[in-house]
């Protein structure tokens, strides 16, 4: 799978996330809050038809079930989730477990 009709530009995109080079300063939304990042490498990715394991934020309204497990908590939360040009955020309700862990759930839709 390629982002680009033009192998080059994914080329160069490989290359600065290799070296740790940005062409823009990476924020998590807002200037105040700069991220970082590293490269873990490139992998085949497909769609899956369901999962029931995933650890990471998901619009609720792909979520079928969560299977509550003793211990671990849980969240559902509005969040942004995309960014116009106006600096606006478009928000959805999403879940996600505490702590970074895993939660099981069915995915009705795909993401």
């Amino acid at each position: 799978m390629s982002i680009h009709k033009d192998d080059s530009l994914f080329n160069k995109l490989t290359d600065y996330l290799k070296n740790g080079k940005t062409y823009y300063t990476i924020t998590l939304g807002l200037a105040n809050l700069i991220a970082n990042f590293r490269f873990n490498g490139i992998y085949e990715a497909k769609p899956l038809d369901e999962a029931n394991e995933i650890i990471t934020v998901v619009p609720e309204k792909n979520v079928g079930s969560i299977e509550i497990t003793e211990g671990k908590k849980y969240f559902k939360e509005k969040l942004p989730v995309n960014r116009n040009l106006t600096r606006g955020f478009k928000v959805r309700r999403c879940s996600y477990g505490g702590a970074g862990k895993n939660i099981k759930r069915k995915i009705s839709k795909q993401l």
